[in-house]
C-alpha cells in the first residue's frame, strides 16, 4: 500500500494553503470532475520524472487522500490496457508531507510525481523492458484514473523488478 487511506469517506483535509488542518473536506468523487495529465517531464541518468497534475473542474472543493496504487499499463483508453511489471513503490519527497490535500473548486490543482527507472541502465536480460502507454492511478473516491505518457520516450518499463515509484500528493 502506498498511502494511508481514510475509511470513513472523509479525509483529514487541508487549510487554504493546502497543508493539513483541523477542518474536514469530503474526498473527491466523480461529481468533482477531477482530470489528470502529465504536465512536465524531466530525467537524470537513472530515473525519469513525470509531473502529473490533477485539476478539480467541479463546483466544490474536495480532498485527494493520496495515490493507493500506481501501475504502468499498455494500451489506450479505459478498457484496452494490461499491467506492466510490479506496482509502483512509494517514494518520499523531502519537504512534502504524506497525506491528503485539499483541491480547490473551479480549476484547483494538486500534483504528484511518477518515477520511471531508466531501462537503458540495465541489460535487456536484467530488465526485460516493455513499452507503457500510461500509468493507471488508484485513488480512493475516484476509482482509477488513466494518465497517458507523452510520446517523448522514457516509457520503457522494466518488468523484472520494481522500476516505478510514486511520490506524495501535494497542492
Amino acid at each position: 500500500m502506498l498511502f494511508v487511506l481514510a475509511s470513513t469517506g472523509i479525509a483529514s483535509t487541508t487549510s487554504s494553503s493546502g497543508i493539513a488542518g483541523a477542518t474536514t473536506v469530503p474526498i473527491c468523487h466523480a461529481s468533482n470532475r477531477i482530470s489528470a495529465k502529465v504536465t512536465g517531464e524531466n530525467g537524470a541518468s537513472s530515473w525519469f520524472y513525470f509531473l502529473i497534475t490533477f485539476t478539480n473542474n467541479g463546483a466544490t472543493r474536495c480532498s485527494l487522500p493520496g495515490i493507493q496504487t500506481a501501475s504502468a499499463v499498455t494500451g489506450e483508453g479505459d478498457e484496452e490496457w494490461s499491467f506492466i511489471g510490479p506496482e509502483a513503490k512509494y517514494q518520499a519527497t523531502k519537504g512534502v508531507r504524506r497525506g491528503a490535500v485539499m483541491v480547490r473548486s473551479d480549476g484547483g490543482k494538486a500534483y504528484v510525481v511518477y518515477y520511471v527507472a531508466n531501462s537503458a541502465v540495465w541489460s535487456k536480460g536484467q530488465c526485460e523492458p516493455e513499452h507503457a502507454a500510461a500509468v493507471l492511478l488508484g485513488i480512493p473516491g475516484l476509482n482509477h484514473i488513466y494518465v497517458p505518457f507523452s510520446r517523448l520516450g522514457a516509457n520503457e518499463i522494466c518488468t523484472k523488478f520494481a522500476s516505478t515509484a510514486i511520490g506524495p500528493i501535494s497542492s
